[in-house]
């Protein structure tokens, strides 16, 4: 986990968070996968969110001047 969320991570474009967001879909889970594979998703989407909260927060500060 980041220790530091303060920090601003180099800028995100939205055209790379919406291929993130086709590549890694949000998936339900099916009664045939695996904790393993759960897991796995669970990781890849916690990263995405990650990164679409880190956009959200450089754009407001770009539009606060902050």
């Amino acid at each position: 986990m980041i220790s530091d969320t303060n920090k601003l991570l180099p800028d995100l474009s939205q055209d790379l968070l919406d291929e993130l967001d086709r590549l890694f879909p949000e998936k339900s889970a099916t009664p045939s996968d695996s904790p393993n594979t759960l897991y796995y998703r669970g990781g890849q989407r916690s990263v995405i969110n990650f990164l679409k909260e880190q956009f959200e927060r450089q754009n407001k500060t770009i539009l606060k001047g902050e």
